[in-house]
């Protein structure tokens, strides 16, 4: 298998410590195991300033490759571009981590090797340990409600195969953190990230299981998912409580197109679709309220 493709959207990185959590990302990569990858970093609209270091980083290694973006698109929209750049340089896969992330040392190593030796397998996803700004672990007492769920999810047997659309919609909801998600190339350009700037991740891991995709968890590379103690997701801090309304919204929407693409596939019928949609929505309150109860 070719070099193992990262594919990580860049945000403007103004303030120290970004550029300090940014720094950290690319280490996690030059420490991998096996060190066969290229990284796409997909610049959304940073400063000037920001983008000649990025050029820098560039030049200093040919692993590198940085797309300059001139306006501020969101996330889903530079994957897509990084996914699309790795795709032309011949990718068969797509590691994804984000900016303020860090990637297991073995990742690289691991994920070849199962891509290699499981051809049936279209997506990984492993855990994640939650770190600070400092890059210690975060208490679980200390997260939120979401991430919690998340986290007691892998106290169980993760889901692994096809259809597990069903499982993440009416059951687990999100759980694959992006930072944490390979995924083969075929797959990725067929089911692009949406638009959206909250949950669009978790909207396109509904579209890859109903397009068939076979997923398959791996527990021994987790990965480290940064939240500084100061606030959530970038999203969540953007948006306050909006944010949980915003996620409602997009995750219906991708659970929607799920169904459709899963009808047109044969898995399901046209006629099973109301009664899906009426779980899903039960299954989507819950899940709000539950999170709405503990911010009060």
């Amino acid at each position: 298998m070719a070099d193992m493709f990262f594919v990580m959207p860049h945000v403007r990185a103004c303030r120290p410590c970004d550029r300090a959590y940014f720094r950290a990302a690319i280490e996690s990569l030059r420490r991998q195991t096996d060190p066969h990858w290229q990284l796409v970093i997909a610049d959304d609209g940073s400063p000037p300033e920001i983008q000649r270091e990025l050029r820098k980083l560039e030049s200093a290694d040919s692993r590198i490759h940085v797309l300059l973006g001139k306006r501020n698109l969101g996330p889903g929209y530079r994957r897509n571009e990084g996914i699309r750049y790795a795709a032309r340089a011949g990718a068969e896969a797509i590691l994804f981590l984000d900016a303020d992330d860090e990637a297991h040392p073995d990742r690289v190593r691991i994920t070849r090797k199962v891509f290699e030796e499981e051809p049936c397998v279209d997506v990984i996803y492993s855990p994640f340990h939650v770190i600070d700004e400092r890059g210690e672990l975060v208490p679980l007492e200390k997260l939120t409600p979401s991430i919690r769920q998340i986290l007691n999810n892998y106290r169980q047997p993760p889901p692994e195969g096809t259809g597990l659309w069903r499982i993440f919609g009416l059951e687990t909801g999100y759980l694959n953190l992006t930072s944490a998600t390979s995924v083969r190339i075929t797959l990725a350009l067929r089911q692009p990230f949406p638009s959206h700037r909250v949950s669009e991740d978790f909207h396109t891991w509904l579209r890859y299981a109903a397009d068939g995709g076979f997923f398959r968890f791996i527990a021994h590379i987790p990965a480290r998912y940064r939240i500084p103690r100061s606030a959530g997701s970038h999203s969540r801090a953007r948006l306050g409580r909006a944010f949980y309304m915003h996620k409602a919204r997009v995750d219906r929407e991708g659970f929607e197109l799920a169904l459709q693409i899963a009808r047109r596939r044969g898995e399901i019928k046209a006629e099973q679709i109301p009664d899906l949609l009426s779980a899903f929505d039960r299954h989507l309150r819950s899940l709000l309220s539950e999170e709405q109860i503990q911010l009060s």
